[in-house]
């Protein structure tokens, strides 16, 4: 049995699973009936059902079951909601008579001087995901912002909690403001207050702690916070946010009840929109790594950037434009994106990002501020690109160096050197006239540079040779890509200057 269902189960309703089990006519759908009326309201899925039942059971029997019991209002189901390292799409059921309650905390509000409030409490910590939501990133409906739970990582703080280790950090929620009602001061709640809402009722008004000087050091008051809850809460139905602190709570919710019966977790908490969250997100993470990939994808999804990212956010989006929006750009769908299960495994996405930076810093800031300006050079470029060297483009880095980092960086700045001489010259670079002289450019080049070990075998006497000397031992580093990209602009000049002394 998962350790997640182990956990999240009692002894007690595992050995009423035991004792059903021993009834040869039971049906699927009988079995089904009986955990989810005896069960503590439980979230299970059919996997689950299944190895609750045991040896010989298999899945999709449970779930042709599930989907009865379902047409029958007996069973409520949701593919949107994900426990800790569930799949995305896995569905869900719950009974569908089991009504929410509300769960309602003291907290300590804090305001500063400009009027925004931080909450603090502590909650017994598997209840949090009962609360919370993790909003996944998806790259293509610009969505979400958290990434997906590190099981290494889980396991790790599982131990050490198991262990008697207190969680040192308080998790942090975002509050969502269209689902929040705050109240006045010991003022009741309405009728018509949704029961899907979170609800602050201050219990008294702030008090100030000044200094000498007068300056204000502290600004706070205690509250009731009213949460919506249910043990079995679709996502769907979460009025927050957990914007930091999944792997934690993802850590508590694989401990049973039975193995530490209370587990204390601060949760720091702010009232915010969906948008408002990313930013949330981006600065509670500035200190705790995340990775540099997932980080500058979760840019191309905000609508407005912290300062210090703003400038990357153009970047950012271009990266998304061409590897997800743009079905002409020769890296779409080959992008291994975060957060899009539609991208492809070819090119690594920091790759793409420092080619797109390398046409921001090459190029006028008339034609890098825009996104779409910018992305739409970008493209045309690597067209010319994979149109000269077609056998080469889409491959994996192990059988193109074309696709390798340390090529498609060097392939850079030999176009954006040609690209500022088209422009020193007046030209446009979105005109056909320029677009082909790109392209014959290439062409030449290609003369001399093959970017695989088959082409190079097939290749001429100077193919193979450049190919062994100059291109084959590339790797990723700013040595290898520095004189990468010196030999092809070397190359490509005197091949240039050899076409214009022709003509």
């Amino acid at each position: 049995m998962r350790d997640f269902l182990m956990s999240s189960l009692t002894d007690e309703e595992r050995g009423y699973a035991a004792t059903l089990r021993e009834d040869s006519a039971l049906t699927a759908g009988d079995f089904i009936r009986s955990v989810f009326t005896e069960f503590g309201d439980p979230l299970l899925s059919a996997d689950d059902l299944a190895d609750l039942w045991g040896d010989g059971a298999e899945a999709h029997t449970f779930s042709d079951a599930l989907d009865v019991l379902v047409g029958e209002s007996f069973l409520e189901a949701s593919e949107k909601t994900q426990r800790p390292f569930d799949a995305p799409g896995v569905k869900l059921f719950r009974r569908a008579e089991a009504s929410a309650s509300r769960l309602t905390m003291t907290a300590l509000q804090s305001e500063d001087l400009n009027g925004s409030s931080r909450y603090q409490f502590s909650i017994e910590g598997r209840l949090v995901r009962g609360l919370a939501r993790i909003d996944r990133l998806d790259a293509l409906a610009g969505t979400g912002q958290q990434r997906d739970e590190i099981k290494a990582h889980v396991g790790r703080i599982r131990e050490g909690v198991a262990s008697g280790t207190h969680v040192p950090n308080p998790v942090l929620l975002v509050m969502l403001e269209e689902s929040t009602q705050i109240l006045d001061v010991l003022e009741e709640v309405g009728d018509d207050t949704p029961n899907s809402f979170v609800v602050i009722r201050p219990l008294e008004e702030f008090q100030e702690v000044v200094r000498d000087n007068g300056a204000v050091v502290q600004r706070s008051r205690i509250v009731e916070m009213s949460f919506p809850w249910r043990r079995a809460a679709f996502d769907e139905e979460k009025s927050v946010l957990l914007v930091d602190g999944q792997q934690r709570t993802a850590a508590l919710s694989l401990i049973g009840v039975e193995d530490l019966a209370f587990i204390d977790l601060g949760v720091s908490a702010v009232v915010a929109n969906d948008e408002e969250a990313k930013r949330v997100f981006q600065v509670a993470n500035d200190s705790v790594k995340i990775s540099t990939d997932f980080s500058k994808a979760l840019l191309a999804s905000m609508e407005e950037a912290p300062g210090y990212l703003k400038d990357e956010q153009i970047t950012a989006e271009v990266v998304r434009l061409l590897a997800l929006d743009d079905t002409d750009s020769p890296f779409y769908d080959i992008v291994k994106y975060p957060g899009s299960k539609a991208a492809g495994t070819v090119v690594v996405y920091n790759s793409v990002f420092g080619i797109v930076a390398s046409f921001r810093r090459g190029l006028p800031e008339d034609l890098t501020g825009d996104a779409a300006t910018l992305s739409a050079i970008v493209a045309d470029g690597f067209r010319a690109v994979r149109d000269t060297w077609p056998d080469a483009w889409g491959l994996k880095p192990s059988e193109s160096k074309l696709m390798h980092g340390a090529g498609l960086r060097a392939v850079t700045q030999v176009l954006v050197e040609k690209m500022q001489g088209y422009l020193t010259n007046g030209e446009d670079l979105g005109a056909d006239e320029t677009k082909a002289k790109l392209l014959a450019s290439l062409g030449r080049l290609s003369t001399k540079v093959v970017w695989t070990d088959a082409a190079a075998a097939a290749g001429t006497a100077t193919q193979k040779k450049h190919w062994r000397e100059d291109i084959s031992g590339r790797q990723n580093t700013n040595q290898d890509i520095t004189a990468l990209s010196g030999f092809l602009a070397r190359e490509s000049v005197a091949l240039d200057m050899k076409a214009a002394r022709g003509k």
